[in-house]
Parts: structure tokens; C-alpha cells; sequence
């Protein structure tokens, strides 16, 4: 009579827990697809990188999504590992400054499920301070003299737009990261040009402007690919 006893309320208990466990799992309807995310880039050393903005949104399932970002990088006292990003659970996220190679990636999920889904790995390759190409955008870069231009997409794929915002014409060349000019041309005042630009290497990119009476300005910008 006493194993009975102490038997019933164990066989109980089980008895409980399964339907709500069952419950649990056919109450989630999640995504398929995580989606994906934009876009690789190059930077320098110490630099901020463009925002890792969402290409193609998560899809399936039912209810609200869940987010989450994670950053691949070395870690000098054991082995390289994902790290989940405090506070980054936006379709979006704004790296901070990164002083080596890192790999983001996000997650995905519908709310009341328990597994994730993560997107393709975007790349943010940095370059240290002393590599040449960073030492050319230093050497080129000039102070600002006010909105010569406006330069779009970025990050652009096939085309660029140039927009003169200037009260004059101005000069403007394009430079691969490298030093190689790709084109140069000028704008009359309030014109905007579109480029083809989709024969161009992936990478970062100047755009220097100057008008009638000298003033300069250099802005950078990223292609995709």
C-alpha cells in the first residue's frame, strides 16, 4: 500500500507534462525561410561599416518574427566562435567599429518557437592601417566644402547616380579603391547622371568633386555584389 502511494502521484505528474508539451509544439508555426541580408564589404582598420540591412524578408509560418544577430570572430584565448549580439533584434543592424575581419549573420523566428533560422553570412573584410589602399583614401581625402553632390545607391550594384547639388558645374572622377579611375565627367548645376556600373570589380570606392572655384569634397562608397 505504501509503493502504491508513492507511485501514483510520479505517474501523475507525467501524465501532465506530455499534453503540455505536445501543446507547446503544434502551437509554433515557423518560418521556412530565414531570408537574407546585405552586403559584404572592405573597410580599415578602426573603421565604421555600412548598416547590414535585410535583402529579402523571412518567409512562412505564422505570427510575429523574432530577431537575432551573431558575430563571427577570433578569439585570441580559444577557439573562433558565434557570439550573440546584446540588444540586436531589429531586420537591421549597425555594426560599431571593427579592427579585424568579422562575419555577421542573422536569425529568425516566429514567436512561441523554440529553433531558429539563420541567413546567409555577410563578410566585412578590414584592412589594416598601413595596407596601401587605406593609406590612398587617406592621402585623397579633402575636407569638406559643403554638398558639391549627392552619390547613390549606397551600397550600388549596376548603376550609380551623381546628383549636382552645387550652384555651379562641378568636376567629378570615380576611384576604385585600388587608385584605378573608372570615369570621370562634369555635372551642370542640379543635373544628375546615372553610370552603368555593373562591370565594376566589388569593393570600395571614391568620389571626388570639385567646383569653379576649387572647392573639393571626396565621399566613399561600397559596391555589392
Amino acid at each position: 500500500m505504501i509503493k502504491t502511494m508513492q507511485k501514483q502521484p510520479l505517474v501523475y505528474i507525467g501524465l501532465l507534462l506530455l499534453p503540455a508539451l505536445a501543446f507547446g509544439q503544434s502551437d509554433c508555426h515557423n518560418v521556412l525561410s530565414a531570408g537574407l541580408i546585405a552586403e559584404n564589404q572592405t573597410i580599415c582598420a578602426n573603421e565604421i561599416p555600412q548598416a547590414l540591412v535585410e535583402s529579402q524578408a523571412p518567409a512562412g509560418g505564422e505570427g510575429a518574427i523574432e530577431y537575432g544577430w551573431l558575430q563571427f570572430r577570433a578569439n585570441p584565448n580559444g577557439l573562433p566562435q558565434w557570439e550573440i549580439i546584446p540588444d540586436a533584434n531589429t531586420p537591421s543592424y549597425q555594426p560599431s567599429a571593427l579592427s579585424a575581419t568579422s562575419y555577421f549573420l542573422r536569425e529568425s523566428r516566429r514567436t512561441g518557437c523554440i529553433n531558429w533560422l539563420s541567413t546567409n553570412i555577410i563578410t566585412i573584410e578590414v584592412l589594416p592601417e598601413n595596407d596601401p589602399a587605406c593609406a590612398a583614401v587617406t592621402a585623397v581625402q579633402e575636407p569638406s566644402a559643403g554638398g558639391l553632390a549627392k552619390v547613390f545607391p549606397d551600397p550600388f550594384v549596376a548603376q550609380l547616380n551623381i546628383q549636382n547639388t552645387a550652384d555651379s558645374p562641378i568636376l567629378w572622377q570615380v576611384f576604385h579603391f585600388s587608385g584605378t579611375k573608372m570615369m570621370q565627367g562634369v555635372l551642370s548645376e542640379g543635373v544628375q547622371s546615372t553610370f552603368d556600373a555593373s562591370s565594376w570589380p566589388s569593393g570600395v570606392y571614391l568620389v571626388r568633386m570639385e567646383d569653379k572655384d576649387g572647392k573639393k569634397r571626396t565621399l566613399r562608397i561600397v559596391k555589392g555584389e
